[in-house]
């Protein structure tokens, strides 16, 4: 299938920032169907904003870090 979002600048696709996540794509959709991520749409294919992804990213590993501490302690 042809990738549209990986060549537009600023935008990545499901795989791409599933890939920069470190999770399945398949996690990516549940998080945009939750409305945790916002992705805009073209037909079938859902575009993310990179600023959106690194932000959730950023959250996600505060969480974990969190996490940590608190078991560690």
């Amino acid at each position: 299938m042809l990738d549209v979002a990986s060549r537009t600048p600023g935008f990545l696709s499901v795989k791409a920032a599933a890939r920069v996540l470190g999770i399945r794509e398949r996690s990516v959709r549940e998080l945009i169907e939750r409305g945790r991520l916002r992705s805009s749409r073209l037909g079938r294919l859902h575009f993310l904003s990179t600023r959106t992804v690194e932000s959730y990213r950023r959250t996600r590993r505060a969480r974990q870090r969190q996490a940590a501490l608190r078991h560690a302690g």
